[in-house]
């Protein structure tokens, strides 16, 4: 059995995500649920959303509609009280170097990956709401790495999810950074489970995600999770 979080797993944050999935060991144990003591950190993402004892994960919308995430199971929509977020939903923030002023359609776009709702498809569609074709300059793997490419000069302008984007803020020299505007709002990225998975205790346990979580993430809360709240996605 495995637990995962990668989606938000930035090393200065560490010690909040441990103290964080510690607290849902203790929620969880009182259930009768057995739990791995520590969180993987050593499966890739991906790995971790098809690996099929996964106890508790976090994907993306875009794998989890589109068929990249195995057969993984919602369990929770997070509740972020950031910028940019609101009760189970999100948007992406569009970052420029300061100042910038040339026409979009001639700046070069960096994206985290093709299967990224918030760093690629938001992106696009965003462009599109602009008579503007998408076409990625640089693929970075990561919405750090689309924030340190722009900063750089490697590329002019990203998306980035609003958590990534705080936490950005906070650990990351945005110096020269500005937010151009927000992409549309998305369902949050869902907590899931291995089909089979106990989703109603897991939802349970994550009902109160605790002060470590809360001040690292502005993690407050979450709302109940099923496909259907994620179905608009398909369309995107």
């Amino acid at each position: 059995m495995i637990a995962a979080l990668p989606m938000y797993d930035w090393p200065e944050i560490r010690p909040a995500t441990d103290a964080f999935w510690n607290r849902m060991r203790e929620r969880l144990a009182r259930d009768g649920i057995f739990t791995p003591e520590r969180l993987s950190r050593e499966l890739t993402a991906a790995e971790s959303w098809a690996h099929p004892d996964l106890l508790l994960g976090q994907t993306c919308g875009w794998p989890l509609t589109h068929g990249l995430a195995g057969h993984a199971v919602p369990v929770a929509r997070p509740i972020h009280d950031l910028p940019g977020c609101g009760d189970g939903v999100y948007r992406s923030a569009v970052i420029v170097r300061s100042g910038e002023d040339r026409p979009l359609h001639t700046l070069r776009a960096a994206v985290n990956g093709a299967d990224s709702l918030s760093g690629h498809h938001a992106l696009r569609r965003w462009f599109a709401r602009r008579s503007i074709a998408l076409v990625p300059h640089l693929v970075t793997g990561a919405h750090r790495a689309s924030v340190i490419a722009v900063r750089e000069g490697k590329a002019d302008i990203a998306a980035i999810d609003a958590v990534s984007w705080e936490l950005a803020r906070r650990h990351e020299d945005t110096r020269g950074l500005e937010r151009l505007g927000w992409t549309e709002e998305a369902p949050a990225l869902p907590f899931i489970t291995a089909p089979g998975g106990p989703t109603a205790a897991l939802a349970r346990a994550l009902a109160r995600p605790g002060p470590e979580i809360a001040a690292a993430l502005g993690l407050i809360g979450i709302l109940p999770a099923g496909l259907e709240d994620y179905a608009t996605l398909a369309g995107w």
